[in-house]
């Protein structure tokens, strides 16, 4: 009978390895998880994983930015009713660097309710505020798009399924958890925890 027990026992860890499973085995988030979960939980994540992050959005907002399928991309442009995939931008590209291009544009935040961009400095986004973040990488995307707008406000998006959408009506929505990803990429970010 304690034959037939080490057996099974060794079938099973042999049948769960083959499958690429494992006890310590955990598996990295995705972008859309990462998106579409609250901004806090990205908050202490590793560096590199947030990069990984990053570099998808930048990957996908190149392919998406070219094909047929624009409903899908983390970066939209929102016009007559229609998402369109904002333009690609390279994974090198530091979106907390926002260009120096003349004539700035005024940015506006919510300062109500989940409107409101926290004011709290935060170690993941390298010592800023979300709101800081926000203006630097609302700056950058909107620069990177072409978009030359007199005022836009700049509506946090928490849980969204896209790291920013701009509408016609001259609104950015950003959700929060990009903020993470970006400040990673940056190289500005300082993480002293692993996500489990």
């Amino acid at each position: 009978m304690r034959g037939i027990g080490i057996v099974t026992v060794l079938g099973s860890a042999a049948l769960l390895a083959a499958c690429g499973g494992g006890p310590s085995q955990s598996r990295a988030p995705t972008l859309r998880w990462a998106l579409t979960n609250d901004a806090e939980k990205l908050e202490f994540a590793s560096q590199p994983l947030l990069i990984d992050l990053f570099n998808e959005a930048s990957r996908i907002s190149r392919v998406e930015a070219g094909s047929g399928q624009k409903h899908t991309a983390p970066f939209l442009i929102i016009q007559d009713g229609r998402s369109l995939a904002a333009p690609g931008f390279d994974p090198h590209t530091d979106l907390l660097q926002p260009p120096d291009a003349g004539q700035p544009l005024q940015l506006t935040f919510g300062d109500r309710g989940e409107d409101r961009w926290p004011e709290d400095r935060r170690p993941g986004l390298g010592g800023l505020s979300e709101r800081e973040a926000a203006e630097q990488v609302a700056r950058s995307l909107l620069s990177l798009w072409g978009i030359q707008s007199g005022s836009v406000q700049v509506v946090r998006a928490p849980n969204a399924s896209f790291a920013a959408a701009y509408t016609e009506d001259d609104r950015l929505r950003l959700n929060p958890a990009f903020l993470y990803m970006a400040a990673a990429a940056s190289g500005i970010a300082s993480h002293t925890a692993e996500v489990q």
